[in-house]
């Protein structure tokens, strides 16, 4: 069995590399607390290999950015950019489910805007490229409601075929294609995002 302190190298973030010890409290080998503080998403050591470990590590360190509203530490945003094309070989389902998460945070325009790059493996082929600011932008408008604000980003597109090949559910593709084809329906505006 592993102790809290070697079992926070199992993980790529800082903020997740943190434990509890009874008898000795927070054990945080790598700066967590920090980044909390200073609001930043980091990997533990190097970015590369970490990513390189596991590239679906991309997703979910910009997935905490989105939940979090948190920035992504430099080396580490270089690193997404220098190997977001690994994510092609990360099983469609668990892009998709880490997608799912992303898409819904309070921060998620701004991680779509910062990483078209990454989203550009998830999504479609040329969904990121025109018009995709302007529909991140509607995004960021719309309310927290995963359904809706796929529908809005997969406007222009095929978005029943787009929801197939991300293997979502039959009653997430109906839902998502039914919105993307009806803009009048999409979910309100809120002045939480």
């Amino acid at each position: 069995m592993l102790d809290a302190s070697s079992s926070t190298l199992l993980t790529a973030l800082s903020l997740r590399a943190m434990a509890y010890a009874p008898e000795t409290g927070v054990v945080d080998p790598f700066g967590g607390q920090a980044d909390l503080a200073r609001q930043i998403v980091r990997c533990v050591g190097d970015p590369a290999h970490r990513f390189d470990e596991d590239a679906l590590r991309i997703l979910r360190a910009l997935r905490f950015a989105s939940v979090l509203g948190f920035a992504i530490d430099p080396d580490t945003a270089a690193q997404v950019h220098a190997q977001a094309g690994a994510l092609r070989a990360v099983a469609v389902e668990r892009r998709y489910a880490e997608w799912q998460k992303l898409i819904c945070g309070r921060g998620a325009a701004q991680v779509l805007r910062a990483y078209p790059d990454v989203a550009a493996q998830v999504l479609p082929a040329g969904q990121t490229a025109a018009g995709w600011a302007a529909r991140v932008d509607r995004m960021a408008q719309a309310a927290p409601d995963f359904a809706g604000r796929m529908a809005i980003l997969l406007r222009g597109g095929d978005a029943a075929q787009a929801m197939r090949d991300l293997r979502a559910s039959r009653a997430d593709q109906l839902r998502v294609a039914m919105l993307a084809d009806a803009p009048e329906t999409l979910p309100p505006a809120t002045d939480a995002d």
